[in-house]
């Protein structure tokens, strides 16, 4: 995922990623870019990201999910234990 996966999608979009998942090779870099996209490219773009994620903790994104601005969780045992 990386600024120019982004470039072609129009201002004001939705776009959905079902079952996300980031297991990077070269996490350091690719966690730099994730989060370039999330708190600078969509927001200055208008474009909304919904990350559809099962499995929190396996993903390499446990913190910044959990320090994302807006998180709904529906109810599962995963999110049981985190809203406990």
């Amino acid at each position: 995922m990386d600024e120019h996966s982004f470039s072609t999608i129009p201002r004001k979009s939705l776009v959905i990623l079902d079952d996300f998942s980031f297991q990077p090779k070269d996490k350091v870099n690719a966690k730099n870019r994730f989060l370039t996209i999330v708190n600078y490219y969509l927001r200055h773009h208008d474009i909304t990201l919904l990350l559809v994620i099962h499995n929190m903790y396996n993903n390499n994104l446990f913190t910044d999910i959990l320090l994302a601005p807006h998180i709904f969780l529906s109810y599962s045992n995963l999110g049981y234990y985190i809203i406990r």
